[in-house]
Formats: structure tokens, sequence, C-alpha cells
């Protein structure tokens, strides 16, 4: 099992790099130099692929070595594969020479057995890169550290390679984020997800970015507390990183939006899992910066896309300001959040909050976790969790009628985090009531939403009023038509209650 963690950087970084006081105080004074390519198979139907497989055949110092990687996860920049690797003649793989090292009973064995995918394999990307390679020792634990600066590329598209790999020779995963914190003092970086592989088959593809939507929660069998808390908290993560790039590059506002849900979804856990495990004050306060960051830049988004729908077309005749207010100000902000994901702030928040729950840093602090209760069974708590975020629903919400804006909230508050916990722990319970139950708190949620979007847009639009005097007719107008809209609202508002109130909550299995 192969074990690296990846960490993007820019050429113009390299340099210092090569000098940086890690490399002096825990390498061993030497460097290797390589110039590699590396040329990837796969069919034409990307089989390979379709099966998580890679497939390269690489000459390194004049020898010519081929690797097959599958399996395997990725989390945090965290890389883990199976790997197999074998020399060969030449530029072209030895199919079945790799495919009797791999285990015989396995679905990938009966692939690589398959005479049609040998005659179909074809050449479909190649990397060059420079690499430059370190060993460090720290502590107990070995690790080589790799600088790969080139390029990927495809028929006519290329695109360029600048990372950093930490690869695990000995000792435990943890260390190879402490290390990483240790280069981020002085160089920035960013934790990656992205293998050279995965660039290559995008090149091919000629892939966008898509908004990722946050996966399934996946549990182990019969999972404690501390698994729980690991498996949510490591979704909720993977979900943010999947954004983060389209984000950076376009801000893409539906990939803002997911990201920003991910935050949320993350934020709601760290609560819900608190009296185990507490998140580290520092990383609460860090996690509270991104969701400003984000949130802002989401708030603009809201209102000119979703909240002001329903006010344009009205025949206000000055709307085409307030738009191109708006829009001045929505590119900003996505600007803005932009800057905030590529800044060493947020790297340096990434590669903590990844050490802490890969490390299980909770156990390293004396007083802090309840090893006791982590090392309980999940299943009593989901169900304990549950039954408290369904009370306190009904609580808040016992007298919608007459509600105030600010006991609203806080029903929005509890329904948006109980949600949350009923999917977290989807898994363990009996599926047949769980989807009329989150419908029904879906429909609730978004009614109140609406309400918050609404409030939120007032705020918003009373500041282009100020700052934008072109748009302040027509924000006025906005600000007059929402509130009315408010009004409206109260019936629907009621009958997603009742509806609610009328689900069964689901129970675990």
């Amino acid at each position: 099992m192969e074990i690296e963690l990846k960490l993007e950087l820019d050429p113009a970084d390299s340099d210092t790099l090569r000098g940086h006081p890690v490399i002096k105080e825990l390498g061993n004074g030497k460097q290797k130099q390589d110039e590699l390519t590396a040329i990837y198979f796969d069919t034409p139907q990307f089989t390979l692929r379709q099966h998580g497989a890679g497939l390269r055949v690489r000459k390194m110092r004049g020898r010519w070595i081929q690797t097959l990687k599958a399996g395997g996860s990725v989390q945090g920049g965290l890389h883990q594969h199976d790997e197999w690797e074998t020399p060969v003649d030449g530029a072209v793989p030895a199919l079945a020479q790799i495919a009797s090292m791999v285990d015989a009973g396995s679905p990938l064995s009966a692939l690589l057995r398959q005479p049609s995918l040998a005659n179909a394999l074809q050449p479909i990307f190649q990397v060059k890169v420079h690499r430059t390679t370190w060993n460090l020792r720290d502590g107990d634990s070995f690790v080589e550290l790799v600088l790969d600066e080139g390029s990927v590329q495809h028929e006519d598209r290329k695109v360029p390679v600048s990372e950093i790999e930490l690869e695990l020779k000995e000792g435990e995963p943890g260390c190879l984020y402490a290390i990483a914190m240790k280069l981020l003092d002085g160089i920035p970086l960013r934790l990656s997800n992205v293998s050279k592989a995965q660039r290559g088959y995008a090149l091919c593809r000629q892939e966008e970015r898509a908004p990722v939507k946050a996966a399934p929660v996946t549990f182990p069998p019969s999972p404690t507390i501390e698994d729980g808390l690991q498996a949510i908290v490591l979704n909720c993560l993977a979900q943010i990183q999947a954004n983060e790039a389209a984000v950076m590059d376009s801000g893409n506002p539906e990939s803002l939006h997911q990201m920003r849900v991910g935050l949320r979804r993350l934020r709601s856990a760290l609560k819900l899992f608190g009296t185990a495990a507490p998140c580290p004050v520092h990383l609460q306060e860090e996690l509270r910066w991104l969701g400003e960051a984000l949130g802002e830049a989401r708030d603009w988004d809201v209102l000119s896309s979703s909240t002001l729908a329903r006010a344009r077309g009205t025949g206000d005749a000055s709307f085409p300001a307030l738009n191109a207010a708006m829009d001045e100000v929505v590119r900003g902000k996505r600007n803005q959040a932009g800057a905030a994901l590529r800044s060493p702030r947020y790297a340096r928040l990434m590669i903590s909050i990844f050490a802490w729950v890969i490390g299980k840093q909770w156990r390293d602090t004396p007083g802090q976790a309840n090893v006791e209760q982590l090392e309980a069974p999940l299943k009593a708590f989901a169900e304990k969790a549950l039954k408290q975020g369904h009370k306190r629903i009904v609580k808040r919400g016992r007298n919608i009628r007459h509600a105030t804006p600010e006991e609203l909230h806080r029903l929005r508050i509890a329904a948006k985090r109980n949600r949350y916990a009923v999917e977290f722990f989807a898994p363990l319970q009996r599926q047949k009531r769980l989807r009329t139950y989150l419908d029904a708190l879906s429909a609730m949620q978004d009614e109140l939403g609406w309400r918050n979007d609404v409030s939120v847009g007032d705020r918003l639009l009373r500041y282009l009023e100020t700052e934008k005097p072109a748009a302040a007719a027509s924000a006025a107008y906005a600000r007059g038509f929402l509130a009315a809209s408010v009004s409206d609202n109260e019936r629907k508002l009621r009958k997603t209650w009742k509806h609610f109130r009328g689900a069964d909550r689901p129970r675990l299995r």
C-alpha cells in the first residue's frame, strides 16, 4: 500500500523549497535529480479508469518500469493505493506480467487477464517531469519528499504540474501532515486530491469542474462513536475539497454553494460530537473565518439569482440598474472568496483539521476527549442525538403561528442541524420512514430558509441603496416587494410545519 500526501505549489516557489529549513533539518544533505517520462495506457472507452485502476510505463534512468495502481482512497491530500511494479523491455506494458502479481481471486485480476483488454490498450496521455527527491527522517518516521515540475499532455493539450509528494516509508501517516505544516512556513501550499493520472484523464475528456454534492456517509461494521466522528468529518471535508478548485478558478456559484454546505455540515458534525471529542478552539475559529469568507459571496449570489427572482419582471423600469450594481458586487465577493481559498491561512486550516481527524489528535490532549465514550457503540449515540434533535425542533416550533423572527431563526437552525444529523446517520436507520421524514423536514427548512434569505437580502439591498445611487430606487422597490412576500409565506410555513409534525421520526435498525 502506497501512502503519500500531495501538495500543490507555485512553480516560482520551487527554489524556496530547495532551501527550506525542513530539508536541512530532517534531510541527510543529499538529493536526487531525475527526468521522468510516463506514458499512461487505457482502452478508448477508459476501461481501466472505470474500474478504478491506472496503468503507466515510465522511463527512469534508462530503464522502463510499468506500474499499476488501484483501489485505496484519497482524503485530505492523503493518497492510499495498492501498487504493483515490474520492469518491462520498452514503452509498452506487459499486461500478463503485472496481472500475475495481482490477487488471482480479485475482480481486478479477472479484468487484467482478459485478452480483449490487452489488445485494446493504447497510449492516452503522457507525463514529463523533472523530479527532485530528498529523504527525511523525523523521529521514528522516514519520509521521501519529492518535487515534480513538468506537464501532463494529451495530443495538443497540456497542463502544468508543480507538486510535492510526501511518501511515507516508515511511521504513521500523521507525520506527513506535521512535515507539511513545517513546509508551510515560507511556502504557500495547497492540499491536492488530484493525481497526475486524474489530470491526464480530465484532459482526454475535456472535463469541466462540476459542483459536487455530499456523498452518502459510510461506516465500518459495528462502528464506535470515534469511527462515526472520523467518517462523518472526512465526508464533510471531502465535499469542501471537491468544490474548492472551481471556486478558486471561476467562482462557480453552485460550487460555492456546495462548498459552503460542506462547511456547514462539518461545523454541525463537530458540534454533534463535541462532548466526546471537542474540536480545538483555534480550528473552530478558523472554520468560522472560512464560513464568513464563503458566506458573504454566497449571500450575494442568493440575492441575485434566487431571492430577487420573485420580484423581477414586475414592471419596475430601474431594475437593470439594480442588476448591474449587484453583478459588480457579486464578482468582487466571488473574487474575495477565491482569494481566501488561495491563501496560506486556508491551506494551514485544511492541513490542521485533516491532521486532527486522521491522526485522532483528540486522544493526544489529556482531559479533552472522553476516550471511554469514543469507544462506545455509535448506534446508541446516534439514537440519542436524533431523538434530541427532533424534540428541539418540536419545542421551538410549537408556537409557530405567533413566533417572532428570532424564534423562527432558532427553529431554522434546529431544523438544519437535525437534517444533517439524520443524513449523517442514514446508514443506521430504517429506510422506510427516513425518506418521508427527510422530505417533510426539508420542505419546512426551505420555507424557513426563504424567510432568512429575505432578511439577508434586505440587509444587502440597504447597502445598495446607500452605496450605489443609480440602483437606490429599484433597491427600495425590491425591499418592499420582499417584505410583502413574507406575509404571503405565513400560510405555506404553517402547512409545512403541520406536514412535518405528521411525519414519524425514523428509528434505528
